[in-house]
Protein backbone atom coordinates (compact mmCIF):
# COMPACT_ATOMS: atom_id res chain seq x y z
CA UNK A 1 0.00 0.00 0.00
CA UNK A 2 3.05 2.27 1.05
CA UNK A 3 4.46 1.68 -2.45
CA UNK A 4 1.56 2.48 -4.06
CA UNK A 5 0.70 5.49 -2.53
CA UNK A 6 4.04 7.02 -3.11
CA UNK A 7 3.92 6.35 -6.40
CA UNK A 8 0.95 8.22 -7.06
CA UNK A 9 2.32 11.26 -4.99
CA UNK A 10 5.67 11.36 -7.45
CA UNK A 11 3.38 11.18 -10.78
CA UNK A 12 1.37 13.76 -9.15
CA UNK A 13 4.97 15.90 -8.34
CA UNK A 14 6.23 15.31 -11.48
CA UNK A 15 2.56 16.58 -13.28
CA UNK A 16 2.90 20.04 -11.46
CA UNK A 17 6.12 20.48 -12.04
CA UNK A 18 6.01 20.00 -15.90
CA UNK A 19 3.01 22.76 -16.00
CA UNK A 20 5.17 25.15 -13.60
CA UNK A 21 7.53 24.47 -16.55
CA UNK A 22 5.23 25.10 -19.49
CA UNK A 23 4.04 28.21 -17.77
CA UNK A 24 7.12 29.63 -17.27
CA UNK A 25 8.56 28.98 -20.95
CA UNK A 26 5.40 30.78 -21.98
CA UNK A 27 5.73 33.85 -20.05
CA UNK A 28 9.31 34.04 -21.56
CA UNK A 29 9.83 36.74 -24.54
CA UNK A 30 12.07 34.75 -26.93
CA UNK A 31 14.51 37.36 -28.98
CA UNK A 32 17.68 36.74 -30.86
CA UNK A 33 20.29 36.01 -28.89
CA UNK A 34 23.23 39.00 -29.76
CA UNK A 35 27.08 38.91 -29.00
CA UNK A 36 29.06 42.04 -28.85
CA UNK A 37 32.89 42.77 -29.09
CA UNK A 38 34.78 45.81 -29.85
CA UNK A 39 36.77 46.11 -33.37
CA UNK A 40 39.31 48.27 -35.15
CA UNK A 41 39.35 50.02 -38.19
CA UNK A 42 42.52 51.06 -40.09
CA UNK A 43 41.10 54.40 -41.83
CA UNK A 44 44.42 53.46 -44.51
CA UNK A 45 44.30 56.74 -47.15
CA UNK A 46 41.52 58.14 -45.38
CA UNK A 47 42.31 61.51 -44.02
CA UNK A 48 43.25 60.71 -40.33
CA UNK A 49 41.14 64.01 -38.97
CA UNK A 50 38.31 62.73 -40.79
CA UNK A 51 35.27 61.02 -38.92
CA UNK A 52 34.22 57.56 -39.63
CA UNK A 53 30.71 55.87 -39.74
CA UNK A 54 29.43 52.69 -39.36
CA UNK A 55 26.16 50.53 -40.32
CA UNK A 56 25.46 47.27 -39.27
CA UNK A 57 22.65 44.95 -40.03
CA UNK A 58 21.25 41.46 -40.44
CA UNK A 59 19.32 38.97 -42.68
CA UNK A 60 17.80 35.71 -42.77
CA UNK A 61 16.05 34.01 -45.42
CA UNK A 62 12.24 34.60 -45.00
CA UNK A 63 12.49 37.25 -42.06
CA UNK A 64 12.84 41.19 -42.41
CA UNK A 65 16.27 42.57 -41.77
CA UNK A 66 17.30 43.67 -38.85
CA UNK A 67 19.87 46.88 -38.37
CA UNK A 68 21.47 47.85 -35.21
CA UNK A 69 20.51 51.24 -34.21
CA UNK A 70 21.89 53.16 -31.35
CA UNK A 71 22.37 49.48 -29.22
CA UNK A 72 19.70 48.09 -30.08
CA UNK A 73 18.10 45.50 -33.26
CA UNK A 74 15.11 47.30 -34.96
CA UNK A 75 13.04 46.06 -37.98
CA UNK A 76 12.21 49.60 -39.14
CA UNK A 77 14.68 52.35 -39.36
CA UNK A 78 15.74 55.26 -41.47
CA UNK A 79 18.90 55.35 -43.54
CA UNK A 80 20.04 57.78 -41.30
CA UNK A 81 19.42 56.63 -38.06
CA UNK A 82 21.38 53.67 -38.77
CA UNK A 83 24.46 55.77 -38.97
CA UNK A 84 27.04 55.33 -35.67
CA UNK A 85 29.95 57.57 -35.17
CA UNK A 86 33.20 55.35 -34.51
CA UNK A 87 35.56 56.51 -31.52
CA UNK A 88 38.97 57.54 -32.44
CA UNK A 89 41.65 56.02 -30.63
CA UNK A 90 43.36 59.22 -28.72
CA UNK A 91 47.16 57.39 -28.75
CA UNK A 92 46.86 56.94 -32.75
CA UNK A 93 44.22 58.90 -35.27
CA UNK A 94 44.97 56.32 -38.04
CA UNK A 95 43.18 53.91 -36.21
CA UNK A 96 39.19 54.29 -34.66
CA UNK A 97 37.53 51.55 -32.38
CA UNK A 98 33.82 50.36 -32.33
CA UNK A 99 31.43 48.88 -29.93
CA UNK A 100 29.25 46.01 -32.41
CA UNK A 101 26.73 43.56 -31.82
CA UNK A 102 26.11 40.37 -33.95
CA UNK A 103 22.72 39.09 -34.22
CA UNK A 104 22.67 34.90 -33.52
CA UNK A 105 21.62 32.69 -36.21
CA UNK A 106 21.61 35.77 -38.90
CA UNK A 107 24.16 37.27 -40.93
CA UNK A 108 25.62 40.03 -40.15
CA UNK A 109 26.89 42.65 -41.97
CA UNK A 110 29.07 46.20 -41.24
CA UNK A 111 30.37 48.70 -43.78
CA UNK A 112 33.07 51.45 -42.81
CA UNK A 113 31.80 55.24 -44.33
CA UNK A 114 33.67 58.45 -44.51
CA UNK A 115 31.50 61.21 -42.84
CA UNK A 116 33.36 63.96 -45.28
CA UNK A 117 34.38 62.21 -48.73
CA UNK A 118 31.29 59.82 -47.95
CA UNK A 119 33.64 56.69 -49.68
CA UNK A 120 32.93 53.47 -48.12
CA UNK A 121 33.66 50.02 -48.06
CA UNK A 122 32.33 47.00 -49.44
CA UNK A 123 29.50 45.03 -47.40
CA UNK A 124 31.62 43.26 -44.63
CA UNK A 125 30.83 39.87 -43.23
CA UNK A 126 31.07 40.02 -39.57
CA UNK A 127 31.19 37.15 -36.89
CA UNK A 128 32.59 37.09 -33.41
CA UNK A 129 35.82 36.60 -34.59
CA UNK A 130 36.41 39.94 -35.57
CA UNK A 131 36.01 40.71 -31.99
CA UNK A 132 39.13 42.32 -30.69
CA UNK A 133 40.84 42.39 -34.23
CA UNK A 134 41.38 45.49 -36.78
CA UNK A 135 39.87 45.97 -40.51
CA UNK A 136 41.93 47.53 -43.02
CA UNK A 137 40.88 48.29 -46.73
CA UNK A 138 42.54 46.68 -50.03
CA UNK A 139 43.64 48.56 -52.94
CA UNK A 140 40.80 46.75 -54.86
CA UNK A 141 37.88 49.02 -55.70
CA UNK A 142 34.53 46.87 -56.16
CA UNK A 143 31.28 46.78 -58.19
CA UNK A 144 28.26 47.64 -56.06
CA UNK A 145 26.30 45.12 -56.03
CA UNK A 146 23.25 46.46 -56.73
CA UNK A 147 24.74 49.39 -58.76
CA UNK A 148 26.98 48.53 -60.95
CA UNK A 149 28.15 52.61 -61.70
CA UNK A 150 29.56 52.47 -57.91
CA UNK A 151 32.53 50.82 -56.55
CA UNK A 152 33.25 50.38 -53.26
CA UNK A 153 36.37 49.49 -51.79
CA UNK A 154 37.35 46.27 -50.11
CA UNK A 155 37.79 45.63 -47.06
CA UNK A 156 39.76 42.53 -44.63
CA UNK A 157 40.71 41.49 -41.10
CA UNK A 158 44.12 40.63 -39.62
CA UNK A 159 43.04 37.39 -38.24
CA UNK A 160 39.29 37.22 -38.64
CA UNK A 161 39.44 34.82 -41.62
CA UNK A 162 35.95 34.29 -42.24
CA UNK A 163 35.42 37.77 -42.23
CA UNK A 164 35.75 40.20 -45.08
CA UNK A 165 33.99 41.44 -48.32
CA UNK A 166 31.03 39.37 -48.68
CA UNK A 167 30.78 36.91 -51.54
CA UNK A 168 27.99 37.77 -53.95
CA UNK A 169 27.22 37.94 -57.79
CA UNK A 170 26.49 41.20 -58.82
CA UNK A 171 23.41 42.96 -61.05
CA UNK A 172 25.41 42.53 -64.16
CA UNK A 173 26.50 38.58 -63.26
CA UNK A 174 29.74 39.75 -62.11
CA UNK A 175 31.61 37.53 -58.93
CA UNK A 176 33.25 39.86 -56.36
CA UNK A 177 34.17 39.45 -52.89
CA UNK A 178 35.74 36.08 -50.95
CA UNK A 179 33.88 35.75 -48.05
CA UNK A 180 30.40 33.77 -47.32
CA UNK A 181 28.39 34.78 -44.58
CA UNK A 182 28.04 31.68 -42.23
CA UNK A 183 24.07 30.85 -42.95
CA UNK A 184 25.25 31.79 -46.79
CA UNK A 185 23.29 28.64 -48.82
CA UNK A 186 25.83 28.81 -52.38
CA UNK A 187 23.07 26.95 -54.25
CA UNK A 188 20.47 29.58 -53.24
CA UNK A 189 22.82 32.28 -54.18
CA UNK A 190 23.40 30.88 -57.85
CA UNK A 191 19.49 29.90 -58.69
CA UNK A 192 18.47 33.06 -57.40
CA UNK A 193 21.38 34.98 -59.76
CA UNK A 194 19.82 32.34 -62.74
CA UNK A 195 16.29 33.59 -62.00
CA UNK A 196 16.49 37.18 -61.86
CA UNK A 197 19.77 37.83 -64.62
CA UNK A 198 18.44 35.52 -67.09
CA UNK A 199 17.54 37.25 -70.59
CA UNK A 200 19.06 40.63 -68.85
CA UNK A 201 21.49 43.01 -70.38
CA UNK A 202 24.05 45.05 -68.32
CA UNK A 203 23.93 49.06 -69.42
CA UNK A 204 26.81 48.07 -72.24
CA UNK A 205 24.49 45.73 -74.09
CA UNK A 206 26.35 42.64 -72.53
CA UNK A 207 24.36 39.62 -71.20
CA UNK A 208 24.21 39.25 -67.72
CA UNK A 209 23.58 35.61 -67.53
CA UNK A 210 25.46 33.60 -70.22
CA UNK A 211 26.95 30.37 -69.86
CA UNK A 212 30.38 31.25 -68.96
CA UNK A 213 29.06 33.46 -66.24
CA UNK A 214 27.23 30.35 -64.96
CA UNK A 215 30.44 28.38 -65.20
CA UNK A 216 31.91 30.89 -63.27
CA UNK A 217 29.32 30.94 -60.68
CA UNK A 218 29.16 27.38 -59.49
CA UNK A 219 33.08 27.03 -59.81
CA UNK A 220 33.59 30.45 -57.33
CA UNK A 221 30.77 29.11 -54.92
CA UNK A 222 32.16 25.82 -54.69
CA UNK A 223 28.78 23.58 -55.50
CA UNK A 224 27.71 21.59 -58.40
CA UNK A 225 25.04 22.17 -61.43
CA UNK A 226 22.95 19.77 -60.44
CA UNK A 227 22.91 20.82 -56.60
CA UNK A 228 22.04 24.45 -58.09
CA UNK A 229 19.19 22.54 -60.15
CA UNK A 230 17.35 21.24 -57.09
CA UNK A 231 17.05 24.49 -55.64
CA UNK A 232 16.45 26.49 -58.57
CA UNK A 233 13.19 23.87 -58.67
CA UNK A 234 11.81 25.12 -55.25
CA UNK A 235 11.23 28.56 -56.66
CA UNK A 236 8.51 26.90 -58.24
CA UNK A 237 5.27 28.19 -56.81
CA UNK A 238 7.05 30.93 -54.26
CA UNK A 239 5.92 34.56 -54.10
CA UNK A 240 7.75 36.97 -56.84
CA UNK A 241 8.79 33.65 -58.74
CA UNK A 242 5.86 33.73 -60.99
CA UNK A 243 8.13 33.81 -64.47
CA UNK A 244 9.39 30.04 -62.75
CA UNK A 245 7.36 27.91 -66.15
CA UNK A 246 9.31 30.38 -68.75
CA UNK A 247 12.51 30.60 -67.70
CA UNK A 248 12.73 26.55 -66.74
CA UNK A 249 14.04 25.39 -69.89
CA UNK A 250 16.33 27.85 -70.63
CA UNK A 251 18.04 27.22 -66.99
CA UNK A 252 18.02 23.81 -67.65
CA UNK A 253 20.41 24.39 -70.60
CA UNK A 254 22.55 26.82 -69.13
CA UNK A 255 22.98 24.32 -66.12
CA UNK A 256 23.41 21.02 -69.02
CA UNK A 257 20.26 19.30 -67.14
CA UNK A 258 19.00 16.88 -69.56
CA UNK A 259 15.03 16.48 -69.94
CA UNK A 260 13.51 13.44 -68.72
CA UNK A 261 11.86 12.96 -72.57
CA UNK A 262 15.26 13.55 -73.92
CA UNK A 263 16.60 10.48 -71.93
CA UNK A 264 13.55 8.20 -72.88
CA UNK A 265 14.02 9.51 -76.27
CA UNK A 266 17.58 8.44 -76.11
CA UNK A 267 16.95 5.32 -75.05
CA UNK A 268 14.34 4.18 -77.34
CA UNK A 269 16.99 5.15 -80.41
CA UNK A 270 19.24 3.48 -78.80
CA UNK A 271 17.01 0.44 -78.62
CA UNK A 272 16.60 0.59 -82.11
CA UNK A 273 19.80 1.59 -82.73
CA UNK A 274 20.48 -2.64 -81.30
CA UNK A 275 17.46 -3.77 -83.14
CA UNK A 276 19.11 -2.47 -86.88
CA UNK A 277 22.41 -3.59 -85.47
CA UNK A 278 21.20 -7.52 -84.87
CA UNK A 279 18.75 -7.41 -87.96
CA UNK A 280 22.45 -6.51 -89.73
CA UNK A 281 24.06 -8.93 -87.98
CA UNK A 282 21.53 -11.73 -89.93
CA UNK A 283 21.89 -10.07 -93.37
CA UNK A 284 25.61 -10.26 -92.54
CA UNK A 285 25.14 -13.99 -91.90
CA UNK A 286 22.30 -14.33 -94.87
CA UNK A 287 24.98 -13.25 -96.99
CA UNK A 288 27.79 -15.28 -96.00
CA UNK A 289 25.27 -18.41 -96.00
CA UNK A 290 24.52 -17.63 -99.90
CA UNK A 291 28.12 -16.97 -100.47
CA UNK A 292 29.68 -20.04 -98.56
CA UNK A 293 28.03 -23.02 -97.06
CA UNK A 294 30.29 -23.95 -94.13
CA UNK A 295 29.98 -20.40 -92.31
CA UNK A 296 26.13 -20.62 -93.06
CA UNK A 297 26.27 -24.15 -91.62
CA UNK A 298 29.11 -23.85 -88.48
CA UNK A 299 26.11 -20.56 -87.85
CA UNK A 300 23.15 -22.59 -87.60
CA UNK A 301 25.06 -25.16 -85.62
CA UNK A 302 25.77 -22.93 -82.91
CA UNK A 303 22.05 -21.78 -82.72
CA UNK A 304 20.89 -25.12 -83.05
CA UNK A 305 23.04 -26.22 -80.04
CA UNK A 306 22.69 -23.49 -77.79
CA UNK A 307 18.73 -23.74 -78.28
CA UNK A 308 18.99 -27.50 -77.17
CA UNK A 309 20.67 -27.16 -74.40
CA UNK A 310 18.19 -24.29 -73.04
CA UNK A 311 15.28 -27.01 -73.54
CA UNK A 312 17.52 -29.21 -72.02
CA UNK A 313 18.38 -27.33 -68.93
CA UNK A 314 14.39 -26.13 -68.78
CA UNK A 315 13.28 -30.12 -68.84
CA UNK A 316 15.85 -30.86 -66.11
CA UNK A 317 14.61 -28.28 -63.66
CA UNK A 318 11.27 -29.62 -64.32
CA UNK A 319 12.28 -32.68 -63.37
CA UNK A 320 13.67 -31.78 -60.29
CA UNK A 321 10.85 -30.17 -59.42
CA UNK A 322 8.51 -32.81 -60.18
CA UNK A 323 10.80 -35.72 -58.45
CA UNK A 324 10.74 -33.24 -55.05
CA UNK A 325 7.40 -32.73 -55.40
CA UNK A 326 7.16 -36.40 -55.03
CA UNK A 327 9.40 -36.88 -52.60
CA UNK A 328 7.64 -34.84 -50.46
CA UNK A 329 4.57 -35.96 -51.14
CA UNK A 330 5.41 -39.59 -50.13
CA UNK A 331 7.28 -38.64 -46.74
CA UNK A 332 4.20 -36.82 -45.49
CA UNK A 333 2.26 -39.83 -46.68
CA UNK A 334 4.69 -42.28 -44.48
CA UNK A 335 4.15 -39.73 -41.39
CA UNK A 336 0.47 -40.28 -41.71
CA UNK A 337 0.68 -43.74 -41.57
CA UNK A 338 3.31 -44.14 -38.95
CA UNK A 339 1.08 -41.57 -36.76
CA UNK A 340 -1.83 -43.80 -37.47
CA UNK A 341 -0.31 -47.26 -36.46
CA UNK A 342 0.87 -45.70 -33.17
CA UNK A 343 -2.77 -44.39 -32.61
CA UNK A 344 -3.91 -48.05 -33.14
CA UNK A 345 -1.38 -49.79 -30.94
CA UNK A 346 -1.62 -47.29 -27.89
CA UNK A 347 -5.78 -48.00 -28.31
CA UNK A 348 -5.16 -51.38 -28.28
CA UNK A 349 -2.96 -51.50 -25.02
CA UNK A 350 -5.29 -48.76 -23.13
CA UNK A 351 -8.00 -51.54 -24.07
CA UNK A 352 -5.73 -54.32 -22.29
Amino acid sequence: MNKKFISVIMAATLALSSAAICASAAEVDIKPSTESGKIRFDKGNWNKNDGICFYIWATKEGEHDMFWVQGQWQEEAKWASKKIVADDDPENPQFCEMEVDIMDGWNTFIIFNDINTTEQTFDCVLTPSAFGDTAHMTDERMENPEDSDKTCIGVYFDNASDCGSHLVITSTGNVVGNALAPNDDPNWIVANALYKLLGKMDKSGIECCTQEKVDNWVSAFGTTKEAVWEKFQTFNGQDGREEYANKEADVKKLLGIEDETDTTSSETTSSEGTSSTESNNSSSSSSSSNGGGTSSKSATTGTTSTTTTTTTSTASSTDAAATGDVTGTAAFAGVLLAAAATIVVTRKKVEE
